[in-house]
C-alpha cells in the first residue's frame, strides 16, 4: 500500500526541521498553557482570600519571587548577579520598582 501525503516522497531524515519546528511549537504551547493555570490558580486562590507565592526561574538564569496578594497588590523581585529589582503594587494601584545593589546573604 503505497504512502500519501505531504511527506509520503521523502524520508524520516529528510523531514528532521519538521521535527524540530514541532518540538519547539509544543514547548511554546505548553508554556503559555502553563502561565494560563498559574493565572486561574492565583485567582481561585485569591477569591478563598489566599495569597498565592510563586517562585522560579527566568530564561536568563535569573531567580524570582512572585506574590499576588488576596487584595489586588502584587510584588515580583527579581534576583541577577548585580543588582536585585523588585516592582509591586500599592493598593492605591499605583506601581512601584526598586533596583538596589548586590547584597551578599548566606542563602539564596
Amino acid at each position: 500500500m503505497p504512502v500519501v501525503g505531504p511527506l509520503a516522497d521523502a524520508a524520516l531524515a529528510d523531514a528532521w526541521y519538521v521535527w524540530i519546528l514541532d518540538v519547539i511549537l509544543a514547548v511554546l504551547i505548553g508554556n503559555v498553557v502553563k502561565e494560563c493555570a498559574i493565572r486561574v490558580s492565583a485567582r481561585v486562590a485569591n477569591a478563598f482570600g489566599v495569597d498565592f507565592y510563586r517562585r522560579g526561574l527566568m530564561l536568563d538564569g535569573r531567580a524570582f519571587r512572585e506574590v499576588v496578594r488576596a487584595d489586588g497588590t502584587w510584588r515580583r523581585c527579581e534576583f541577577g548577579d548585580q543588582e536585585t529589582i523588585c516592582e509591586w503594587t500599592d493598593s492605591f494601584g499605583a506601581c512601584s520598582r526598586s533596583v538596589s545593589p548586590l547584597r551578599r546573604r548566606a542563602y539564596r
